[in-house]
């Protein structure tokens, strides 16, 4: 299809979300496993972060209207909520 992106980005995007799965299930994981809690959640969500940034830059390859555009900022989004969430909690 027209516009579309070569195979290696799109391997990298499927790479990239896959690593965000397991970075952001993770941190839940080990949040709790470690004892320490909350440190160690929030480190893994910082990666999560990270990894969610570049899914998001590698997503604007595709065309504006297409699904794969749209989800490649899911991650983001998530971690944008979660930041705002955060923020308010320390807030109160």
């Amino acid at each position: 299809m027209a516009g579309e992106p070569s195979d290696g980005r799109r391997m990298a995007l499927t790479a990239g979300l896959a690593a965000w799965v397991l970075a952001f299930v993770y941190s839940f994981v080990a949040g709790v496993e470690e004892g320490a809690g909350f440190r160690i959640f929030a480190g893994w969500q910082a990666i999560a972060g990270v990894v969610a940034v570049a899914v998001f830059g590698l997503g604007r390859a595709w065309p504006k209207a297409s699904a794969v555009r749209r989800m490649s900022g899911f991650p983001l989004g998530v971690a944008a909520l979660q930041a705002l969430v955060l923020a308010g909690l320390a807030w109160l």
